[in-house]
C-alpha cells in the first residue's frame, strides 16, 4: 500500500511539471545584417565637389580667361613676362595687384576695367569682366568643383561658344590668329570642328595640346566637342 502511494505521487508530480513547463522565445537583441550590395551594375559614379551654382571656380573659370586672354607669346606667359607679369597660376595672378574683395582696385582690375588690357579687339567682353570681379568679390578662392558632366543637351550656342570664349578666344581673335586660326566666330569654328583640328589640337591628338600654356580641357568638353562634331558641327 506505501509503496503503491509513493508511485502514485511520482507520476503526479512529473505529469504537474509537464503541464506547467512552458518554453520563453529566443530573445533576439541583433537584427541579422542587410546586404546592401548594389547588383545591378548601374553605382552612379562619385561626383566629388559638388558645384555651386552662385559660385565662381578658379580653375574652370578664371583661369581659362587669364591664360587665353593675357598669357599669350609677347605678353604675359612664363618667356614673356611683359612689364613684369606673368598670369599662368593663381600664384602669379595673385601677386600683380589682384585684390580679394575688391573688384574694382588692384593694377590688373584697374586694366582691364580700363580698356588697355587686353590690347585691342582681345578686350574682355562685359559677362567676363562681372565673372572676373565676382569671383574677387567672393574673396579670390583657389577653388575648384567637380560637377558632372551633361551631354544630352549639346549646342553651339550654350555650349561650343562659351567654351571657345573662355579658353580659346583670346589666343584665336580676329586681332591676334594664334597660328592663323580664329575661334571667335561659328565659320571658323565649325570648320575645324569638321575637319577634326579643334578635337585634335584639344585632345593632344598628333598636335601639341591646346590651350598653349593653360591646363587640359576636362573630359566633358572633349565628350561636348565630339558630341558636337558627330552632329555635323550644326549652327544651333
Amino acid at each position: 500500500m506505501k509503496t503503491t502511494l509513493i508511485l502514485a505521487l511520482f507520476f503526479c508530480s512529473i505529469l504537474i511539471g509537464i503541464v506547467s513547463c512552458k518554453h520563453t522565445p529566443f530573445l533576439v537583441t541583433d537584427n541579422p545584417p542587410i546586404d546592401t550590395t548594389d547588383t545591378t551594375g548601374n553605382n552612379p559614379p562619385p561626383v566629388g565637389i559638388p558645384c555651386d551654382p552662385d559660385s565662381v571656380y578658379f580653375d574652370s573659370q578664371i583661369l581659362p580667361l587669364f591664360v587665353s586672354n593675357c598669357a599669350q607669346t609677347g605678353c604675359h606667359n612664363s618667356t614673356s613676362h611683359k612689364d613684369g607679369y606673368t598670369l599662368i597660376s593663381y600664384s602669379t595672378i595673385m601677386s600683380h595687384g589682384i585684390s580679394a574683395f575688391h573688384p574694382t582696385s588692384g593694377n590688373i582690375m584697374n586694366s582691364i576695367l580700363d580698356g588697355e588690357m587686353p590690347p585691342g579687339s582681345a578686350s574682355l567682353m562685359a559677362d567676363e569682366i562681372a565673372l572676373l570681379q565676382l569671383w574677387i568679390q567672393q574673396g579670390c578662392k583657389n577653388n575648384h568643383c567637380d560637377g558632372m558632366c551633361d551631354t544630352t543637351n549639346v549646342t553651339y550656342s550654350g555650349t561650343i561658344a562659351p567654351m571657345m570664349n573662355t579658353f580659346c578666344k583670346g589666343c584665336h581673335n580676329a586681332s591676334n590668329q594664334g597660328g592663323g586660326i580664329r575661334l571667335d566666330a561659328y565659320s571658323y569654328v565649325s570648320s575645324l570642328a569638321l575637319s577634326d583640328s579643334l578635337y585634335n589640337s584639344v585632345s593632344a591628338n598628333g598636335v601639341p595640346l591646346m590651350p598653349k600654356g593653360g591646363p587640359a580641357l576636362p573630359n566633358c568638353k572633349l565628350d561636348e566637342i565630339r558630341i558636337w562634331v558627330n552632329a555635323g558641327a550644326p549652327n544651333n
